[in-house]
């Protein structure tokens, strides 16, 4: 302070003349004389404001000096040594002291992709970016975000890496890092060839080094010594650079940020070195030291490398990140591109999806001046998802039209498909009964005895994988095999629907119990009479429906009982003479058959995505009306698999897998989401569901203020993986793109999904592995998707508990229809264990009974073959 005002004063007289600065002077010292102890008590003043600057001025240092700095330049602290030891230190400069480093931040975008369903999208192998480049996510922008980073490097001389306590590397990717470290081993190997620790690099000795830069066995060599070094020195600065990607300059003080988060107190005395380089083959290596705390004068230290990491939180905010899918990655490159350089453009990525505190564009105007605004502190982080695609684009210099942008249109608005009508033929039930689904009443019953004799008789043996020995495991003894299942009853197409004899002959069971299935749904939706009159049934569709209506067949084992009945008759009839209709059964199928009682003239095919084919079939169905092939569509399934015929064979198939359970009492075998899983349980059944395009002609049919149930969205793919296991990393990814279609499309949001939905599970009860079962991965795809807190909202609905696994046929699409217009939804039965592989938290399962919250119902199904398929319906 005396400084300044000695300062201030000075400025004060060289601004007065010199005639007026000796005038001024000359009279303050004659009036001075006139009184001596006047002039006295000026000096003594004077004094004591040279001597009191004097000491302020010392302790100031003194407390500067003490001060800590956490992150001190290691290579001024060694400069200032020894220049301070030279016999002409005074003549010496030194660098300036406590150079370094207070206090941290990082910056990083709040939306980021898997580098695995990247791999998945790009199509390469497995590993390619996880292991290949050791990266493990990456962060990205929209159009909001444009920050610019830049760093200063300050040139090193050769070092020995042992003498530092931890080493940082500029990570473009981390397994460049890897590589790089292991370079400086091999250096320091060069230089010292007689240390044991580079024995395995000894062959090397003496080589020429532009030999041994592609050398990739010496590469693999310097690695494997390094290890050890590489986990201790540079691992533990790595994590932040493998989830966010190349953040080029910045990616150096990026890891050194993240060793500072999390070693903390542990770099205390320790020394770290900085390498960074760049284009140019120019690099630059520096180095800090980590300042003790007690090193300091000063009671509470200002910056300490514990308030570094308490500031930073760094691994905690990356892991709020959201996650996206590679389209939405995509979306967001191309909204970057679209929009670069351009004027007059307001950005279209919602706010919500940036951290709170982040900068961003709020719009360029016509002179290409940028505005930005802060979003607020105390803002929330959601999910929200870019809005359609309607990018202002310049017009060219060609353009006839003088405006000032133009907009690509949006896609075309799409079709409203209702889910007009809905049956099932449930096993153990003669009739169609869709309330006795909806309560969950039990329909699997133990097999007869001579089905699990034949299934003895079948030889079966298990492979069991017991480390890497394979053991077999015959079955031997009918307490060995399948006890229970769920067959279904016969249906008498004739007696009960009033169809000709001549055509049901022609049906193999399972398109028999389709068609009846498909019958009944159509009378639901109001289409056909149904009635029987005299023997006769009244079927038809009137004319102006006939050419418009469609009709899709999902079977996993179409015509088989067929088949194998007709084998087995040839075998043990001693008059058995060929049956002309077996190639009616084999050829002509449930949806040829349902076609030509109704008169249904439009789009017509069987398919078989295997226990996924109800799904499949409605996902088809979809795209068929709304790509104008006809203006509704009859879904029906059918399988007989636990029937007497099939499940000596198809029993015995999944029992050799270890995928059935042999448990004789159904308490004890039906576990949907318990820790006892123990195996499926095979059922049979058939289900019909009627998919119209929404019209007034359709509402007129139902009462007046009735519910109906919307299609909102359907999806199907291929996991091209194992045939009989589920791919668990592109299930997720999966289902985040069907979500994301569906916030784009139609605007519901995964968290209402969470909060207003119930998820209509595949869960057969299977139980290979902790982490291999059916609900462990389908667990895994919800949390990926809805993370913790929307999982803990979501309802989760079973049905295979009381109906059996009944392959190809979906019961869940046909309750979760019935159940959103009446309000209510299926207890997952027999539930009592919590399973902790698939939660820490208890799962949130239905009850049964009303839920009257419910608007929405998310279906997941999978079939062998990798086949996977996602339907969500609405309460409208």
């Amino acid at each position: 302070i005396a400084s300044e005002v000695a300062m201030l004063f000075l400025t004060i007289l060289l601004v007065v003349s010199s005639e007026g600065l000796r005038g001024v002077l000359q009279d303050t010292f004659a009036y001075l004389a006139s009184y001596p102890s006047l002039f006295l008590l000026f000096l003594l003043f004077g004094f004591g404001v040279a001597v009191a600057s004097s000491i302020i001025h010392f302790h100031l240092a003194k407390r500067g000096n003490a001060t800590t700095t956490p992150l001190t330049c290691y290579d001024c602290e060694q400069q200032n040594k020894s220049k301070g030891s030279t016999k002409n230190n005074k003549k010496a400069k030194r660098q300036a002291d406590n150079v370094g480093i207070l206090a941290m931040e990082v910056y990083f975008p709040a939306n980021y992709i898997d580098q695995s369903d990247l791999e998945q999208y790009d199509g390469v192998g497995a590993g390619k970016y996880t292991k290949g480049l050791a990266q493990e996510k990456m962060s990205f922008t929209g159009d909001r975000e444009d920050n610019e980073l830049a760093g200063v490097t300050k040139n090193g001389q050769f070092f020995d890496v042992a003498a530092n306590d931890y080493v940082l590397f500029h990570s473009p990717y981390n397994k460049l890092a890897q590589k790089g470290f292991a370079r400086i081993v091999f250096n320091d190997f060069l230089r010292n060839p007689t240390l044991p620790q580079y024995e395995k690099l000894k062959k090397w000795h003496g080589a020429a080094l532009e030999e041994t830069y592609y050398d990739r066995e010496l590469e693999a060599a310097s690695r494997e010594v390094s290890l050890n070094m590489w986990n201790r020195m540079v691992e533990p600065s790595c994590f932040a650079s493998r989830h966010i990607g190349n953040c080029y300059t910045a990616s150096v003080y990026i890891n050194l940020a993240c060793l500072v988060d999390t070693a903390r107190s542990a770099l205390h005395g320790k020394r770290l070195m900085l390498f960074s380089y760049g284009s140019g083959a120019v690099g630059s290596i520096f180095s800090f030291r980590c300042v003790r705390p007690e090193s300091t004068e000063v009671a509470v230290p200002a910056f300490t490398v514990e308030r570094m990491s308490d500031c930073l939180n760094l691994t905690q905010r990356l892991n709020k990140r959201l996650k996206r899918t590679p389209e939405e990655f995509n979306a967001h490159m191309d909204l970057r591109e679209s929009s670069h350089g351009m004027k007059s453009y307001t950005p279209v990525q919602f706010i919500e999806s940036l951290f709170p505190g982040t900068y961003y564009l709020v719009g360029v105007d016509d002179k290409h001046r940028r505005k930005y605004a802060r979003k607020p502190l105390n803002a929330s982080l959601s999910f929200v998802a870019l809005p359609s695609p309607t990018v202002a684009v310049e017009p060219s210099a060609t353009s006839v039209a003088a405006l000032p942008t133009s907009v690509v249109p949006a896609k075309p608005a799409l079709v409203e498909v209702l889910v007009t009508g809905v049956a099932a033929g449930a096993p153990g039930l003669k009739s169609t009964n869709l309330t006795a689904l909806l309560e969950g009443v039990n329909c699997i019953e133990p097999v007869s005895d001579a089905a699990k004799t034949a299934m003895v008789a079948k030889n079966v043996v298990q492979l069991k994988k017991d480390g890497a020995a394979v053991r077999r495991l015959p079955v031997t003894s009918v307490n060995e095999t399948i006890q229970l299942a769920a067959p279904m009853a016969v249906v008498d197409l004739v007696k009960d629907f009033g169809l000709p004899k001549s055509l049901v002959e022609g049906m193999d069971d399972a398109s028999a119990c389709a068609v009846a299935a498909g019958l009944r749904a159509l009378q639901q939706a109001g289409l056909v009479a149904g009635t029987v009159e005299n023997g006769w049934g009244n079927w038809r569709l009137t004319d102006a429906l006939a050419t418009s209506t469609g009709v899709l067949f999902a079977a996993s084992f179409p015509a088989l009982d067929a088949c194998v009945k007709e084998v087995s008759r040839s075998y043990t009839d001693p008059a058995y003479e060929f049956d002309r209709k077996l190639l009616f059964r084999l050829l002509v199928q449930a949806n040829a058959q349902l076609a030509q009682i109704v008169g249904a003239k439009g789009p017509n095919a069987h398919v078989n995505a295997t226990c996924a084919g109800t799904t499949v079939a409605l996902t088809m169905a979809q795209d068929w009306i709304r790509s104008g092939k006809c203006q509704r569509v009859v879904v029906i399934a059918g399988d007989v698999a636990a029937n007497e015929t099939l499940l000596p064979w198809i029993g015995s198939g999944f029992r050799s897998l270890g995928a059935a359970s042999i448990a004789s009492n159904v308490s004890d075998a039906a576990l949907p989401f318990d820790s006892r899983r123990n195996g499926m349980l095979l059922g049979s059944g058939a289900v019909g569901l009627v998919l119209e395009a929404a019209g007034a002609s359709t509402l007129q049919r139902f009462p007046a203020g009735s519910p109906s149930v919307q299609l909102v969205a359907s999806q199907l793919s291929n996991s091209a993986f194992h045939g009989a296991s589920l791919d668990k990393e592109h299930m997720a990814q999966e289902l985040n793109r069907f979500l994301q279609a569906v916030e784009t499309e139609h605007g519901i949001p995964r968290a209402v999904l969470a909060a207003e939905g119930v998820y209509y599970s595949h869960e057969t009860c299977t139980q290979a592995t902790p982490t291999s079962s059916c609900s462990f991965t389908e667990l895994y795809m919800l949390r990926s998707a809805f993370g913790d807190a929307g999982l803990d909202t979501l309802v989760l609905a079973n049905t295979k508990a009381f109906t059996g696994h009944a392959m190809g046929v979906s019961f869940e699409e046909v309750i979760a229809v019935e159940g959103l217009k009446r309000g209510v939804l299926p207890p997952v039965v027999n539930f009592s264990s919590h399973d902790a592989h698939l939660s820490p938290r208890p799962l949130r399962l239905s009850k049964g009974g009303a839920y009257p919250h419910v608007k929405y119902a998310l279906r997941f199904a999978a079939g062998f073959g990798s086949q996977i398929a996602f339907t969500l319906y609405m309460r409208k």
